[in-house]
C-alpha cells in the first residue's frame, strides 16, 4: 500500500512539473511574440517618421470620439436579403435583393430610398454606379437559350452587354470577371484583371491586379514583387509614397493599394499595416485587424474592425467611431462605401428579429 501510494505521489509530482513547464513555455512564446509585434510597430512608425508623413491618427479602439448617424433601411423585393454595393455623389445606391423565391434582382435605390428594379432577362445584380447614373453588373443575355450571365451596362435604364468579356461569366469565378467599378469617364473595372475603356477591353494582368480606379483613370492595385511570389502596391498615373517605408519580416515589400480618390490620395495595406499615401507624404492609419471600406474625395477614410464589425471614419488625423441612432440595429461584416456627402452604405442586422440587410447611414 505504501509502495503504491509512493508511485501515485511521484506521478502527481511529475504531472505538476510538466504542467508548470508547459505554462512557462507558453509565457515565453507569448513574450517573444509580443516583442516581435512591438519591434515591427516601432520599425513601421520610425519608417513613417523618416518620410515625414506620420500624422498620429487617433485609434478608434482607445477612446476615439463617436459620430451619430441616422439609419434608413433599404427596401427589398420581398425576400430575406438586400445588399448595397455602391453609391454615387447624388446618393443613388445600387446592389441587389432577393424575392420570396430567392431569385436575385438588380436594385437601384434612387436618392437612397426609392427602390427600382433594373431590367434584366433573368436574375441579375448591380455592382457599381457612376455620377452620370450609369450602372454595371451581371445580367442575363436574351440572345442565349441557356442561362448565361454576362457583364452588363444599364444606360438610362436600358440593358446592354458590356464589351470585353464576351463569354458567359463562370459561376465558380464571378468575382474576377464581373464589373466592380465605373467612373465618370465611363471606364469600367472588370474584376481585378482588366478595364473596358470607350468600349474596348484592356487586360491588366499581367503584371497587375487592379483594385481601384478614380475619375481620371488613375489605377491602383498590386503587382508581382520581382518574381519572389509576393505582391507589392502598384499605381499608374500617381506616385505612391508608402511602399518602401514599411519593412516586412522578409526583405521584400508585401501589400496592395486598394482605393484612390480624385486627389491622388491612396489607401492600402503594407506589411499588415493600413496606410495612406498622398501627394505630400504617407502615414499610418491603423496597424492590424482592420479592413478598408471606402475613401471619398474629401480624403475621409472608412474602415471596419474585423472582430467587432464597428466602422470608423478617419478625417485628417481624427478618427470617429460610427454610432447608429437606432440601437436595434447592429453592423455586420460586408461591403460598405461612402460618398463625398458622408453618406455610408453598409450591411447590418436587426437584433430583435435577426433580419440582415442593407442600410444607409447619414450623419446627424
Amino acid at each position: 500500500m505504501d509502495a503504491c501510494s509512493g508511485r501515485i505521489g511521484n506521478l502527481k509530482r511529475l504531472r505538476h512539473r510538466e504542467r508548470a513547464r508547459r505554462f512557462e513555455l507558453r509565457n515565453e512564446l507569448f513574450t517573444r511574440q509580443k516583442q516581435i509585434v512591438i519591434r515591427r510597430l516601432v520599425s513601421a512608425w520610425l519608417a513613417c517618421v523618416a518620410i515625414g508623413g506620420c500624422k498620429g491618427v487617433t485609434d478608434s479602439g482607445t477612446g476615439a470620439s463617436e459620430a451619430l448617424y441616422a439609419i434608413t433601411v433599404l427596401p427589398g423585393f420581398g425576400g430575406d436579403t438586400t445588399v448595397a454595393l455602391d453609391l454615387n455623389q447624388s446618393g443613388d445606391i445600387v446592389g441587389w435583393g432577393t424575392d420570396a423565391s430567392g431569385t436575385r434582382h438588380a436594385a437601384l435605390w434612387r436618392n437612397g430610398a426609392q427602390l427600382l428594379e433594373l431590367a434584366s432577362n433573368g436574375p441579375a445584380i448591380a455592382t457599381a454606379i457612376n455620377d452620370s447614373g450609369f450602372v454595371v453588373g451581371l445580367g442575363h443575355d436574351a440572345a442565349t437559350t441557356e442561362v448565361c450571365r454576362r457583364s452588363v451596362l444599364w444606360r438610362n435604364g436600358n440593358l446592354e452587354n458590356l464589351a470585353g468579356w464576351t463569354g458567359c461569366v463562370p459561376r465558380f469565378l464571378p468575382s474576377v470577371v464581373k464589373p466592380e467599378q465605373i467612373n465618370r469617364l465611363g471606364t469600367v473595372r472588370i474584376g481585378a484583371v482588366g478595364l473596358v475603356r470607350v468600349g474596348v477591353w484592356q487586360s491588366m494582368w499581367p503584371p497587375a491586379w487592379v483594385n481601384g480606379i478614380n475619375n481620371f483613370d488613375a489605377l491602383v492595385g498590386s503587382a508581382d514583387n520581382g518574381g519572389y511570389g509576393y505582391y507589392q502596391p502598384y499605381a499608374t498615373g500617381v506616385t505612391l509614397q508608402f511602399p518602401s517605408a514599411f519593412p516586412c519580416s522578409d526583405p521584400h515589400v508585401r501589400g496592395s493599394a486598394d482605393f484612390i480618390n480624385d486627389s491622388g490620395v491612396i489607401v492600402g495595406t503594407v506589411c499588415g499595416t493600413l496606410v495612406r499615401s498622398s501627394p505630400t507624404g504617407g502615414d499610418i492609419i491603423t496597424r492590424s485587424g482592420q479592413s478598408v471600406r471606402g475613401l471619398n474625395n474629401h480624403n475621409a477614410l472608412l474602415y471596419q474592425d474585423s472582430l467587432t464589425n464597428s466602422l470608423t471614419l478617419v478625417t485628417g488625423s481624427h478618427a470617429a467611431r460610427i454610432r447608429l441612432d437606432d440601437p436595434a440595429w447592429q453592423l455586420v461584416s460586408g461591403p460598405a462605401r461612402l460618398n463625398d456627402a458622408g453618406v455610408i452604405i453598409v450591411q447590418a442586422m436587426n437584433t430583435p428579429t435577426g433580419r440582415k440587410g442593407a442600410i444607409k447611414l447619414a450623419p446627424k
